[in-house]
């Protein structure tokens, strides 16, 4: 079950940083520069994002355990 999130998840974390991608390409009529630290933390952000909806549920049933 936790793979099928985690691959979901994956996923759409691709699906958006090609869409970005694609939206700042050089084919675009207006070049936009995103530094290279600024994607990053972007990429960054998304995966947290996306760890936290994967695992948060089992975190959740581990902590109220005392684990």
């Amino acid at each position: 079950m936790a793979s099928v999130v985690v691959f979901e998840q994956r996923k759409s974390i691709h699906k958006s940083i090609s869409e970005n991608q694609s939206r700042f390409s050089p084919q675009s009529q207006t070049t936009v520069y995103i530094p290279k630290k600024e994607s990053s933390i972007e990429f960054a952000h998304l995966w947290n994002k996306a760890v936290d909806q994967a695992f948060g549920p089992l975190i959740k049933v581990l902590g109220s355990r005392g684990w």
